[in-house]
């Protein structure tokens, strides 16, 4: 078994778009090529399960998934700017050098 936390994190480090497969409590199984943005519990609330939280670039929303549900993480060849995505002050739980979005 892979270690997901491990992948994800170097997508962060290196700004790489992953894909996630994943069981969708409502829809089964499911792939989508996702932005990483941090392994954190919601809204920063330590007190909830931490989770991968993603832009899912399929559907173009927020996507956090619960690390159970994971089935598989891989990286792509594509890559993404903090600069043009994140648009909010951040406070990631994983530290990364993305300049200004760090």
């Amino acid at each position: 078994m892979k270690n997901f936390q491990e992948i994800f994190f170097k997508a962060i480090d290196t700004k790489t778009i992953i894909i996630i497969r994943f069981d969708s409590k409502e829809k089964g199984e499911i792939v989508r090529r996702c932005i990483p943005f941090d392994y954190a519990p919601a809204r920063g609330d330590i007190r909830k399960p931490f989770k991968y939280q993603t832009y899912d670039l399929d559907s173009e929303h927020n996507l956090p998934i619960a690390p159970e549900q994971i089935i598989e993480i891989q990286l792509t060849t594509q890559h993404f700017n903090p600069e043009q995505i994140v648009t909010w002050p951040t406070n990631w739980f994983y530290k990364r050098n993305w300049g200004s979005k760090s």
